[in-house]
């Protein structure tokens, strides 16, 4: 486990190396990804994600408002493939 990678507006990426036998990387994967979820809900860590509330205005205000989420979340992936 190398640990913290980088931390954005909805997730904080981890960086690990593992060794494995050949053909039993990606049950070690899932496996790994399950232990990691368990420990966040028993400490009460809770997955951010994007939200929007939009309250008066007319429908090109929301137009707008969701454009800008839709910007925030292509600059996420792409941080993420990067």
């Amino acid at each position: 486990m190398q640990g913290i990678d980088a931390f954005g507006d909805f997730a904080v990426q981890l960086s690990m190396k593992m060794t494995t036998k050949p053909g039993t990387q990606f049950p070690i994967k899932r496996r790994a990804f399950m232990m990691i979820k368990k420990a966040f809900e028993d400490n009460n860590i809770k997955i951010a994600f994007p939200t929007v509330h939009v309250e008066g205005g007319d429908a090109a205000t929301a137009a707008a408002a969701q454009q800008q989420i839709a910007k925030m979340s292509q600059a996420e992936a792409a941080a993420c493939q990067a």
